[in-house]
Formats: C-alpha cells, sequence, structure tokens
C-alpha cells in the first residue's frame, strides 16, 4: 500500500512537470492559457516580435504570422490574436513559432503574439501589426457588367478595404436585388477600365466604380450601398464614380474624395429611378461630358448636402438633372460649361449653395429639351434660394457667340429652348458678367425639337434679388419677368422687338433700371403708376414701349419714366 501510494505520487510529480514545461499541449493538467501565463510572471525576462508574410492580401489568401521569442532558448508557446480575438497558437522552436491563417476577413486587423512564458521565462507580447484584407479580386457578374466585389443578397460591411477593377465593364463594388446592402468605412476605391457602351453607363451603370443596381425603373429592385469616407478614383471612359441605376437603387455617401477623368464619367450619377443621398463629398471631374452631379434616361432623386464638386471639362456641368436635384449648402464649379442644366420636365432647387460657371460656355444655366428620349417633355424648374450664382463667359467663346452647336448668341446667364420652364430666385446673389441675362429662343434652328416649334417658354421670378442684363426674345418664345420682395432689373427688355409674348410685372418694392429700347406685350404696375408717371420704372432717357391692345389699364396713354423717358403705346 505505502509502495503504492509513492509510485502514484511519482506519476502525478512526473505529469505537473510536463504541465509546466508544455501548457497548452498536456491534457488532464488542469492548467488553462491563462493559468500558464500566470505562472510564468517570473523568470528570464523575453521579447516577442511579430512578422506577418504579407501586411495587404485579399480575402481567402494565406498569411503566415511568425513570433521571435527572445532569447531564443525560450520553450512554450506562442498564441496569435486579432485585437482580443484568439486566431491560433504554434510552439516555439529554436525562438520562433508560426502560424498561417486564412481566416481574417475583409477590413483591418490589428494582430498581436503573445508568448505565455514557462517556469524559466517570463511572458510577453509584441506590438500589434496592421494587415488590411481586400475584397475578392476575381469578378463577377452584376447589372449590365461585372464587379471586382459583386453581391446580390444579404448585408455586408467594410472596414478600411481596398478595392480595385481593371477590366472593360467592370465595376469594383455592386450591389444588386432588393434587400442587398453593403457598407464601407474608409475604403480606397479604384478603377481603370473603359466602358464598351457609353449610353450603357450614362443610363445602367455600366463600368461605375460604385454601383447600386436595379433591373426595373417601376419595381424596387435595386441594391443599396452605403460609403463613410474614403476615396473613389476612375480613370476609364464612362466609369463613373458613384452611380445608382433602377427604382429602390441607393447609394448614400458621405464625406468621400471623388475623382473622376475619363470621358462621360461623372462623379455622382444615378438614372431609371435611382436615388443618391450625398453629403459633404468632394468631387471633381476632368474629362468631357462629365457634368460633376448628375441624373440621366429615366430620371432618379438626388440630395446633396454640403460639400464641393468641380468640373473642368467641356460640356460637363456642375448639375445636370432629368431628375428632381435639391442641394443644400453645395459649392459648384464648372470651368467649361453650365453650372446647371435642367433637362425636360425635371428640376433643380438650391438653398444656401454656390454655383460658379466660367471658361468655355456661352450661357450660365441651361433649361432645355433635347427630344433624345433622356427626358419627358413638360416644365422644367430652376430655383434658388439664399444661394449665389456667378457667370463669366470666356473671351474666346463670348467673342464667337458660338463654339459649339446648339449655343447662345450672344452669351447669356439664363438659357431657355425648346421646353417650358421656371426660374425663381430668392434672396439670392447673382454676379453676371456678361450682357445678357435671360434668352427665350430656338438656337440653331433644328438643334432641338422641330424648327417653329422649339422656342423657350419662361416665367422668371425674383423675389429680393438684383438682376442685370438685358432679355432677349425671339419670334416663337415668350417670357414673363416678376420682380417682387426688393428686386430690381438693369436692362433692356425685348429690344428687338421679336418676343412672341412678353410680360414684365413689377411690385411697389421693386425696380427696372431701363437701358435701351424696350417692348412689352404686357406691363403689371398697379402701384408704381401715379397719374401719367412711373416711380419704379427708371428710364435713363429711353422708351418703353406697350401693347395697347392687351394693357387696357393703361388707356393708351404716354407715361413718363422716372429718371427720364417714356412708357408709350405701340
Amino acid at each position: 500500500m505505502i509502495d503504492s501510494v509513492r509510485s502514484n505520487r511519482a506519476v502525478q510529480g512526473i505529469l505537473w512537470s510536463l504541465c509546466l514545461a508544455v501548457p497548452l499541449t498536456c491534457t488532464g493538467c488542469g492548467v488553462s492559457t491563462s493559468a500558464a501565463t500566470s505562472v510564468s510572471t517570473s523568470g528570464t525576462a523575453t521579447t516577442t516580435a511579430l512578422s506577418p508574410s504579407a501586411t495587404t492580401a485579399t480575402v481567402g489568401t494565406s498569411i503566415t504570422l511568425t513570433a521571435t521569442v527572445t532569447p531564443s532558448a525560450a520553450a512554450g508557446t506562442v498564441t496569435f490574436y486579432d485585437s482580443s480575438t484568439s486566431i491560433g497558437a504554434a510552439a516555439l522552436s529554436s525562438g520562433s513559432a508560426s502560424l498561417a491563417t486564412s481566416a481574417l476577413t475583409t477590413g483591418t486587423h490589428t494582430v498581436t503574439a503573445t508568448y505565455a512564458g514557462s517556469t524559466a521565462y517570463a511572458s510577453s507580447t509584441s506590438s500589434g501589426v496592421t494587415i488590411t484584407i481586400d475584397a475578392i479580386a476575381s469578378s463577377s457578374s452584376c447589372g449590365l457588367g461585372t464587379a471586382a466585389d459583386a453581391y446580390s443578397s444579404g448585408s455586408t460591411t467594410l472596414a478600411s478595404a481596398s478595392i480595385s477593377a481593371a477590366n472593360t465593364d467592370e465595376s469594383a463594388v455592386c450591389a444588386q436585388n432588393s434587400g442587398t446592402s453593403v457598407t464601407l468605412t474608409s475604403p480606397a476605391i479604384a478603377t481603370t477600365g473603359n466602358t464598351d457602351s457609353t449610353d450603357n453607363s450614362s443610363f445602367y451603370g455600366l463600368n461605375a466604380a460604385v454601383l447600386a443596381y436595379g433591373s426595373s425603373a417601376s419595381t424596387a429592385t435595386g441594391g443599396a450601398i452605403a460609403i463613410t469616407n474614403g476615396t473613389i478614383t476612375t480613370s476609364g471612359s464612362g466609369a463613373n464614380g458613384a452611380f445608382a441605376s433602377g427604382d429602390g437603387a441607393t447609394v448614400t455617401i458621405s464625406g468621400t474624395t471623388i475623382n473622376a477623368t475619363g470621358g462621360n464619367a461623372h462623379a455622382l450619377d444615378a438614372a431609371e429611378g435611382g436615388t443618391l443621398k450625398i453629403a459633404n463629398v468632394t468631387a471633381t471631374t476632368t474629362g468631357a461630358s462629365g457634368s460633376v452631379v448628375a441624373t440621366d434616361r429615366g430620371g432618379g432623386t438626388v440630395t446633396v448636402n454640403g460639400g464641393t464638386y468641380t468640373a473642368s471639362g467641356q460640356r460637363s456641368a456642375g448639375i445636370y438633372s432629368t431628375g428632381v436635384i435639391t442641394v443644400t449648402n453645395g459649392t459648384f464649379t464648372a470651368n467649361d460649361a453650365e453650372a446647371a442644366v435642367v433637362e425636360g420636365s425635371n428640376s433643380i432647387a438650391l438653398t444656401g449653395t454656390t454655383l460658379v460657371s466660367s471658361g468655355g460656355d456661352d450661357r450660365g444655366v441651361f433649361l432645355y429639351n433635347s427630344t433624345s428620349g433622356d427626358a419627358q417633355a413638360g416644365t422644367g424648374s430652376f430655383s434658388m434660394t439664399n444661394g449665389s450664382l456667378t457667370y463669366t463667359c470666356s473671351a474666346a467663346a463670348c467673342s464667337s457667340g458660338s463654339i459649339s452647336s446648339g449655343q447662345n448668341n450672344p452669351a447669356t446667364m439664363f438659357s431657355v429652348a425648346n421646353t417650358t420652364a421656371t426660374i425663381s430666385l430668392a434672396n439670392a446673389t447673382i454676379t453676371n458678367n456678361v450682357a445678357t441675362l435671360l434668352t427665350a429662343e430656338a438656337l440653331n434652328s433644328g438643334t432641338w425639337g422641330t424648327a417653329g416649334e422649339n422656342g423657350g417658354l419662361v416665367t422668371f421670378t425674383a423675389s429680393g434679388t438684383a438682376l442685370a442684363g438685358d432679355v432677349i426674345v425671339d419670334s416663337i418664345s415668350t417670357a414673363t419677368i416678376i420682380l417682387a420682395s426688393g428686386s430690381s432689373l438693369t436692362g433692356a427688355i425685348n429690344n428687338a422687338k421679336t418676343g412672341e409674348l412678353v410680360g414684365l410685372s413689377l411690385d411697389a418694392t421693386s425696380k427696372w433700371t431701363v437701358t435701351g429700347t424696350s417692348y412689352l406685350t404686357t406691363l403689371s404696375d398697379t402701384a408704381g403708376i401715379s397719374g401719367t408717371t412711373v416711380g419704379n420704372i427708371v428710364g435713363n432717357g429711353n422708351t418703353v414701349y406697350y401693347s395697347s391692345a392687351n394693357n387696357s389699364s393703361l388707356a393708351g396713354l404716354t407715361y413718363t419714366l422716372s429718371g427720364g423717358g417714356y412708357l408709350k403705346p405701340y
């Protein structure tokens, strides 16, 4: 009995020694990893260094993590951690332990190695090493093309992902089908491929770097993508930065920097009923026909809050609408095109927003209908409240009057052609550096619409806004000018007496300063006329003619204008 007890104690002692020496591989010792660490708080000090085989890889790629423990005589186990989560463990051999893993998910990881220590050596932990795992590089079908990172169902969240695409018609990230959502935080997204169809890029987002896609313009079939911060860079033709195509397709983007340099490449675009929600984005385009914020065929809904948006290419407007675009506190600059364009029965509504058009085009804001099928015919709308609009025409454009088909001659701040339109300005600051404020006329006969029927029909309302420049109206066009709430206009109206119908309405607080002979079909100025004098029209020696047939209240009389000049019937 005594020998038996001694024998059992000897066996237990041997087992206990083995547990201390190899704490993670001994079974039945009753010693956990944490217990081994606590046992190893004394002994010779050690240091642990971590070296991964790669610090950037695509998801699913095996990365070897190698820990080096000094002194090299230290024995025991090293455990590798992704933050506080164990990846796995490996035994030391000659001071080195390695673990191959493909378990790291897409995003950024801080990986450490912890040596558990032994009876002779103290534990230690390495400094963190950052490893970035990118999305899978192979393309999958999405939308009308492919995508390096394509999603057709479920919800996915990616942090600090680097995603690139280089093939023709290839997006970097694409989400399609209702219920599919992708959330990206601080991504680096880049594409270099070209499109093989400009129309498909414009209407359906083919080759866009980021694409939320739905197959229908009337049924919610689109996926959703949300991006916070990060960058989107494209260099190919038709390579829009972020695009929402189809009902239900939505891109929500905030704090991101976007740069698109190819032709027909917009920074932010929606079509076929897609939705863009944009906040504090910095976006630039440099290619031709690459408006910074746009909608295209089938329309879309775009809301912008804050941010800076710059276009430098020819025919690249700051904002181009074939849908509903609403902007609050944004800054838009077009260096070789219009600041804003509304096509067909669509709208741009601006609040507290700065628009600048300079350099290469001879109109600052354009409302028209191209009849290409990109927009429905109807009444287009442009409005600005508490913002500013500055228009400067380059010397080359203004001296020649027209630098490409369909432009205005002379250059003008606002142009309306082949459509019905409303322009509303409220407490806006308008800086017009050309002689013409508004033209309503057919442009280059036959350019848009049917000759003889392609004029502009515009109602122009200003409230609390000062305006400068002439109003030109051709024989198939009409213009109604309404000045209210302290507004003013300095310029001539319908000087050539060509307008089909030209009307002016002033309230008691508003004023028209006449700079040349003018012709009005109708005049509404009850508050400004007293007897046979007109107090709120400053003539400067010029004559304003009114149609006696359409102004019975004026009784065919001649009136004296403030500052000299006359209001006379014709």
